[in-house]
């Protein structure tokens, strides 16, 4: 299996989701020629618009030729995204992700407008720990470096514990 730390290092790309109309999201795509995108929304059936559920976002990537892949990182029965990117799943999901993002434009998505807010901040971490730049698309068009060392807010942090006391 490959592993985000054997792969060269590249840029990949993060945007979220939040209350994005569907036009601005695929205009935020185009602008940065994303060319394949990893939906790794844990919950993406809660998506606040239709165009954003994964069965419809599918559709409308392959309308627009660009690759789309759901998988969700984070979900509550992986407890939490910090210890689902431990897991094969996790990895493997990063590992693919570099290796598109290496040929072509990739991006992963997030939930949240908001990095910050996101498991796009854990996500994002990983990968720079592991040599990569990761780029993210704000929703006014811009871009922001992942910045080095950010600190992993508590309601991360604690995910796990929190789900695992849930389950009892």
């Amino acid at each position: 299996h490959l592993n985000i730390e054997q792969q060269e290092p590249c840029t990949v790309y993060a945007l979220g989701c939040g209350t994005l109309r569907e036009q601005v999201f695929f205009e935020l795509l185009s602008l940065n020629s994303i060319r394949v995108l990893y939906d790794f929304r844990a919950d993406a059936q809660a998506a606040q618009g239709k165009h954003l559920l994964p069965e419809n976002l599918k559709l409308a990537c392959k309308a627009r030729s660009l690759t789309y892949r759901h998988i969700a990182l984070g979900r509550d029965s992986a407890y939490g995204i910090l210890k689902h990117l431990r897991e094969d799943e996790g990895r493997n999901s990063l590992a693919e992700i570099v290796w598109h993002a290496r040929r072509k434009r990739a991006a992963f998505l997030g939930a949240q407008e908001e990095w910050r807010l996101d498991h796009r901040l854990a996500i994002a971490g990983r990968l720079q720990d592991a040599g990569h730049t990761v780029m993210h698309i704000l929703t006014c068009g811009s871009l922001e470096e992942h910045p080095e060392n950010v600190q992993m807010p508590d309601h991360l942090l604690g995910e796990e514990q929190r789900l695992r006391l849930l389950e009892k």
